[in-house]
């Protein structure tokens, strides 16, 4: 069955030289590989956004350690204070208890 192009009169033309079914073969072998080139960019349009996408995902995980670090670092420098006066505390009243008492009898 020949291919028959839009506008050329279908059964009642005249019969179609080889020359023109080569043509017409050509044409929609031209028309399919442009729609598979075109498919094909669609796809690698999606795979780049899908890429891209996933690339602001990735560097939203690291912003959010570095706001994580961020946060936790004077909450961490604020408990070691924290650690640090009532171990000093500590040693004071160690210190306190192991001294010898004062006279009371001798007025200052």
């Amino acid at each position: 069955m020949p291919i028959s192009l839009p506008g050329s009169g279908g059964d009642h033309a005249a019969p179609r030289s080889r020359l023109h079914r080569f043509t017409a073969a050509i044409i929609w072998i031209n028309a399919i590989s442009v729609t598979i080139l075109v498919g094909g960019e669609l796809f690698a349009l999606s795979a780049a956004l899908d890429w891209a996408l996933a690339g602001l995902l990735h560097l939203a995980g690291n912003i959010n350690y570095v706001l994580i670090a961020a946060l936790f670092a004077p909450s961490a420098l604020a408990t070691w204070a924290i650690f640090g006066r009532a171990l000093a505390a500590e040693r004071e009243l160690a210190q306190l208890q192991a001294a010898p008492p004062v006279s009371q009898s001798h007025p200052i």
